[in-house]
């Protein structure tokens, strides 16, 4: 396994330093990934189409407390463009192979949007590998999800719709948000780069043909899922912001009711990009949640 550092030109989303990037090879996947800070070990998973940048505003603030690693997903940011099996138990022990390569044997585990499919699979999948849980605006708890996504189960219409320019890019990402100001131009530029790597479309249409169709998410994605949420005996925490128009909220109170040791905080005012609308009040509540009675192991 070949472990690498480097640093490269990207535009700040806030003034706080920028982590080093780093590689490493993951089943024979080159991976991209941040690594700082000492301490209990929690790993940030991001949604659809993201990439380690849309931590930016959080990952300072909790590697003062943790070492907190963020990975770029494959095909996604400056992963390698190509994607392993994203079934979920297969996806689970992807993530166990990443954390064993970097020789991590129990993390604090926090999944946005796909990343909380993903970080629910790893908890139900590999529960030994999990020690607190953070689901965050996440999927695979229900079926409804925005139109705008599943259009993109749609051929002729996810064609249209995937075509990059930067006005596409902005209209999509705020309709993210709910407070759209925090999609600035920096923001927008960021997202139109990422969005540009070869073979990026591709990924994307891949991505969402397997995880939608033009009822919402496929059953595939959370029906396996939802049997076991009251198998869960992780500590877990659900963050949602009460406006999101991309995955209702009623899916954080069914998943609060169904998991024995959910606590649940709703956001107002606050759309799908809750770690980036509210990002202070987003930082104190994890950090506070993951120093709690039994979370430092």
């Amino acid at each position: 396994m070949a472990l690498e550092t480097t640093t490269r030109e990207a535009l700040p989303l806030t003034s706080q330093a920028r982590p080093l990037d780093c590689y490493l090879e993951v089943e024979g996947l080159r991976l991209r990934y941040w690594d700082k800070g000492e301490g209990p070990p929690l790993l940030l998973i991001h949604g659809f189409g993201a990439c380690c940048e849309y931590w930016q505003n959080n990952f300072t603030a909790l590697a003062q407390h943790f070492r907190t690693i963020a990975l770029d997903l494959p095909g996604h940011g400056y992963s390698e463009m190509r994607i392993p099996d994203y079934s979920l138990p297969s996806s689970a022990n992807f993530l166990a192979s990443f954390l064993d390569a970097l020789h991590v044997e129990k993390a604090s585990v926090v999944g946005k949007s796909m990343g909380g499919a993903l970080a629910l699979a790893l908890g139900v999948y590999q529960p030994s590998r999990v020690n607190r849980l953070v689901l965050v605006n996440s999927a695979g708890l229900g079926r409804e999800i925005a139109l705008s996504f599943r259009l993109l189960a749609v051929p002729i219409l996810r064609d249209i719709l995937t075509i990059r320019t930067r006005l596409g890019m902005k209209l999509w990402q705020k309709s993210l948000a709910h407070r759209k100001a925090v999609i600035n131009d920096e923001w927008v530029e960021l997202a139109y780069r990422m969005g540009g790597r070869p073979g990026r479309r591709q990924i994307i249409l891949s991505l969402a043909r397997s995880g939608l169709d033009l009822g919402g998410q496929r059953p595939a994605v959370w029906e396996s899922l939802q049997h076991r949420l009251s198998e869960i005996k992780t500590p877990t925490l659900i963050i949602w912001g009460a406006k999101d128009a991309v995955i209702p909220v009623s899916h954080a109170y069914n998943a609060a009711r169904l998991i024995p040791q959910a606590q649940l905080h709703v956001f107002e005012n606050c759309g799908h990009l809750t770690q980036i609308e509210v990002a202070e009040e987003f930082n104190q509540l994890l950090i506070n949640f993951l120093q709690s009675p039994g979370g430092r192991k």
